[in-house]
């Protein structure tokens, strides 16, 4: 007699090796899916063609909006870090990262981990956190 391999051991799509990777299920492993739904499909009552369809459908329709989510994120992260540059030179005022007041004009900007940050001297102001944009900036003002 043959040996009998448990299902979890031999499932590429069982929860206990792809939890971690869920919302990674990719076009290659989705159109495996739809094969072995083809293949173990009950011969007396096959799946309508119109469902597969409808599954593909949705799944390119899921891809795209992945793909734009992304897209807009990244404009999103870019407009911000183009709205931060714009600050250099700029006195502001806001509350840092330590949770102390400071006002003072915006040597440079940075971006780390997603977060855009204000360096006025040696503090570090997150742009969310600005409170107040001179409105004829900083060094430039008085000249």
């Amino acid at each position: 007699m043959s040996e009998v391999v448990p299902v979890r051991e031999t499932n590429p799509f069982s929860t206990a090796s792809s939890a971690p990777r869920r919302a990674e299920l990719g076009q290659d492993a989705f159109l495996q899916l739809l094969i072995t739904q083809l293949k173990y499909q009950d011969p007396l009552s096959p799946i309508e063609d119109t469902e597969f369809i409808a599954q593909l459908a949705q799944f390119s329709a899921l891809a795209e909006l992945q793909k734009l989510n992304e897209h807009l994120t990244k404009s999103a992260t870019e407009q911000s870090l183009a709205y931060a540059a714009a600050l250099i030179g700029k006195e502001v005022e806001g509350v840092t990262v330590s949770g102390a007041s400071v006002r003072g004009v915006v040597d440079k900007v940075s971006l780390v981990d997603g977060e855009i940050s204000l360096h006025i001297g040696s503090e570090f102001l997150r742009l969310a956190s600005v409170s107040t944009i001179a409105a004829g900036g900083g060094k430039d003002a008085a000249s």
